[in-house]
């Protein structure tokens, strides 16, 4: 099935598609995203009880943070009220790129 994609500039970016291809205008639930990412993380070979649709929000902010995004042009996406709560996902990155342990001199 083709989907016409298009015409799709501005609103969710997860949205509903029915059979003739046509995009829906709302946002899909949290629930059906949530749903979506367990199945294909299992397909995969991942624990789907390891994974959420919460994983998809804290991958974005993770890697636009690791990109150089500023923490205020994350949070209009994020939905974040204030730019701490995006700490605890850009720490987590850090550990990765800039391990701790690089600075024992071992």
């Amino acid at each position: 099935m083709l989907i016409d994609h298009t015409a799709t500039t501005i609103g969710p970016l997860f949205r509903s598609v029915n059979r003739h291809g046509h995009i829906a205008n709302r946002r899909l639930s949290a629930q059906t995203v949530a749903l979506t990412v367990k199945k294909h993380a299992a397909r995969i070979g991942l624990n789907p009880k390891e994974v959420a649709g919460h994983s998809l929000r804290r991958g974005f902010a993770t890697q636009t943070a690791a990109n150089g995004a500023p923490d205020r042009t994350i949070t209009r996406t994020t939905g974040h009220t204030n730019p701490n709560g995006l700490r605890p996902y850009i720490e987590d990155a850090e550990l990765f790129t800039d391990p701790p342990s690089d600075y024992l001199g071992l």
